[in-house]
């Protein structure tokens, strides 16, 4: 036990560097940030802010009446969502943006948005559902073209900039960092972008 919590001290230390210190510029500052990359906590925190903005900002009422005023039913009117791909431009942080879509749509689910699986999850769908049209009962298999169709995207990018390269200077070492996420929503049947959502994280590096 002593010799693994040495251990840990010299990873922690090789990690960190003599006198290096981070201060996250955002309501979670309380959080311990190693090395000032982007970490577990900023996925949950930007899903969480933008899950807000997005269930908050209005465009679901204003889609739902459009819709409404072209002859949908109520049903045809609700928004499912597909989360599409989001890009990472200009990042020197190891990012995975699915982390940050799953994230996104746990908390879409949460604020009572409906999520439609795609990629990888709803081939799987596919295919159990392909198979059980010859491996089921009848009365128990699952019905093809039965699927609900995505009428709303959200796509967007992560990016990643520090206070050297705003300013135009050579930069030197990293002192203040931003990590901006932009979702943009998006009208499948039309091509429409209903709504943009941006949050920002801060990141104030010392040492």
């Amino acid at each position: 036990m002593k010799k693994l919590n040495i251990l840990l001290l010299i990873y922690i230390f090789s990690i960190t560097g003599c006198g290096r210190s981070v201060k996250r510029l955002t309501k979670d500052s309380d959080v311990y940030d190693l090395s000032g990359d982007w970490s577990h906590q900023d996925y949950k925190q930007a899903s969480k802010d933008l899950s807000h903005k997005i269930s908050h900002s209005g465009w679901v009422d204003r889609f739902k009446a459009k819709r409404r005023k072209a002859g949908k039913n109520p049903e045809q009117s609700e928004p499912r969502v597909l989360v599409g791909d989001l890009i990472t431009k200009v990042t020197t942080s190891l990012i995975n943006p699915e982390d940050l879509s799953t994230n996104l749509e746990i908390a879409l689910n949460d604020a009572g948005i409906d999520v439609v699986s795609g990629g990888s999850f709803r081939n799987q769908i596919r295919k159990e559902r392909r198979s059980q049209q010859l491996h089921a009962s009848e009365s128990s298999k699952a019905k093809e073209a039965q699927e609900l169709g995505a009428n709303i995207m959200i796509t967007g990018m992560i990016t990643e900039a520090d206070d050297f390269e705003q300013a135009g200077f050579l930069r030197k070492r990293r002192e203040f960092r931003i990590f901006k996420v932009i979702l943009k929503i998006i009208d499948v049947e039309t091509g429409l972008q209903l709504y943009t959502a941006i949050t920002e994280i801060k990141k104030s590096i010392k040492g």
